[in-house]
């Protein structure tokens, strides 16, 4: 699983992911290396950022006025196309177009400016996510905001990388993610070593290379020219929070008020991620485990031996793979389902209890199919979303792993002595990465202080498997103005599942620019 990100799933179901060596679990892997000398390039053009070896591109022309026509999704919303230099610091080499949608404030009055959005990912459509904007955000943030929603470059409508067919992503996903043998592990490398290859052949090392974060950032300054905006608002959530911090540290005085949901620790090597990661999802199925009593899913056989009986499925799909409708699910689709169904309490896990359910009395896996199909995007016609390209390349682009496939085999063991369900799949979901065609930005993380900005309200929920909440704590610490919020649940991020006292503390934030105090829980 390697890599965890945050994605934000579809509506409301978020996940942090990292699609790797047959298990999508969005392991972490943002490092940033070598120094730069800090730069006095003016506050539109950015600044140096600690860590990174590359130099400050100068700044970006603004960017051709905004055409603007009704959604071919939605025609109530308004769409539109923003051109960006490929590769920043060699502006008229290239340009790709990053694709935005606009739902207008509803009251021009009480309007504030534009508030963009991520859900996540690496490689999830904030593009997607926005369309679903009056259906996911009160009246306060609707009435105020225009809301804009981008899918970053290389994600679905910019510059989408699509680098295997539908068929070899199956393959990839069903690859068995805790090998045990010379054969699995062979089995394993191949189809990582596949994805990285055909990245490659899709769209080139010199496209590869400016598919991450920093760039990313640097096209929402563009948007926001493109706007108009002297200034923008933001809620990122999970992995979004990286990209709205990256943004917040290069461009401290354009930030409004940000809203980070699920912080990740932009200072860790990949390794210590999937540590902490490795044990948050522990904490969780534990969790997950002593809350069953409470579940009216979790009654019967099931509850008599509920960890015995989970351990027992992914045992024996080891030996012969469930049936599936006309397919089957065998360990890389068992794991995905079940790390699928722990990010969310409320949702995910009675379809857990509904999916061990199912194989415990019919021998049937189509339940936790479904939520394996779930968590990678693959629609009912087999075909996919693009999410698990997209997010192995910003995760690849953004941070060196160790290139030695040898290496992940001895950190399986070390991770799995922190879980023995997800540790192996944790670890090596940084296959992909050690075959990745193009460097890594960094290997050692890099700082987010934003001095000079506005304050910024972190968002961090205290059993956050995919994004625990010792990284919104260190992420709140380092920015220089950043506020932490507690939510204090069971869930990946809190907005949309924390109940009133979330909600309210972060809309009279974006709205108010009113910070909640020092030390606020919120208990959903």
């Amino acid at each position: 699983m390697g890599t965890l990100f945050a994605h934000q799933r579809r509506l409301t179901g978020h996940h942090a992911r990292r699609f790797c060596g047959g298990v999508v679990l969005i392991a972490l892997t943002v490092s940033l290396v070598s120094v730069v000398t800090p730069s006095a390039v003016g506050q539109a053009g950015g600044r140096s950022v600690s860590g990174v070896n590359t130099s400050v591109p100068p700044e970006a022309s603004t960017p051709p006025k905004l055409t603007w026509a009704p959604c071919r999704e939605d025609k109530s919303f308004q769409c539109a196309k923003v051109q960006v230099p490929l590769n920043y610091s060699k502006q008229a080499d290239r340009s790709i177009e990053i694709a935005i949608v606009r739902i207008p404030a509803k009251s021009k009055k009480k309007r504030l400016g534009v508030m963009l959005v991520n859900p996540g990912g690496p490689g999830s459509s904030g593009f997607d996510f926005a369309l679903n904007a009056r259906r996911l955000f009160g009246e306060t943030i609707l009435q105020h905001f225009d809301i804009i929603g981008f899918d970053p470059r290389g994600v679905a409508r910019s510059a989408q990388v699509d680098c295997l067919s539908d068929r070899r992503l199956d393959a990839y996903i069903a690859a068995d993610p805790t090998p045990d043998n010379e054969a699995e592990r062979l089995s394993l490398r191949t189809v990582s070593e596949g994805l990285a290859d055909g990245c490659r052949d899709a769209v080139g090392v010199d496209v590869l290379a400016h598919m991450g974060t920093f760039d990313a950032a640097r096209d929402m300054d563009q948007i926001r020219k493109a706007l108009g905006e002297s200034s923008i608002s933001m809620m990122g959530f999970s992995y979004g929070t990286l990209l709205g911090a990256t943004y917040a540290e290069l461009f401290p005085k354009r930030v409004r008020a940000f809203v980070l949901d699920g912080g990740l620790d932009s200072r860790s090597t990949s390794d210590d991620r999937s540590r902490v990661q490795t044990a948050g999802f522990e904490a969780v199925f534990q969790a997950y485990v002593r809350d069953c009593s409470n579940r009216e899913s979790c009654r019967g056989p099931l509850s008599q031996n509920l960890v015995g009986n989970i351990d027992k499925v992914l045992a024996d799909v080891e030996v012969k793979p469930l049936p599936a409708g006309r397919r089957q699910v065998g360990p890389g689709e068992a794991m995905l389902g079940l790390v699928r169904a722990l990010y969310s309490k409320r949702s995910g896990w009675p379809r857990l209890d509904a999916a061990i359910s199912e194989v415990l009395k019919e021998g049937k896996g189509v339940k936790l199919l479904a939520l394996a199909d779930d968590y990678s995007n693959r629609r009912p016609n087999g075909t996919f979303d693009g999410i698990l390209e997209s997010n192995t390349t910003v995760n690849c682009t953004d941070s060196g792993v160790n290139r030695d496939p040898a290496y992940y085999d001895q950190f399986a063991s070390e991770l799995s002595k922190i879980s023995p369900r997800f540790g192996a799949s944790i670890a090596y979901g940084g296959l992909p990465c050690a075959y990745w065609p193009a460097p890594a930005v960094s290997t050692d993380g890099w700082q987010t202080k934003a001095a000079g900005s506005a304050p910024i309200l972190v968002v961090g929920t205290t059993n956050d498997p995919a994004t625990p909440y010792v990284w919104s704590q260190d992420m709140a610490e380092q920015l220089d103005n950043g506020v932490l919020l507690t939510n204090v649940g069971d869930s990946h991020t809190a907005y949309f599942s924390g109940g009133p006292c979330i909600r309210n503390a972060v809309e009279d934030y974006l709205v108010k620019l009113t910070v909640p105090r020092k030390g606020t829980r919120c208990k959903g």
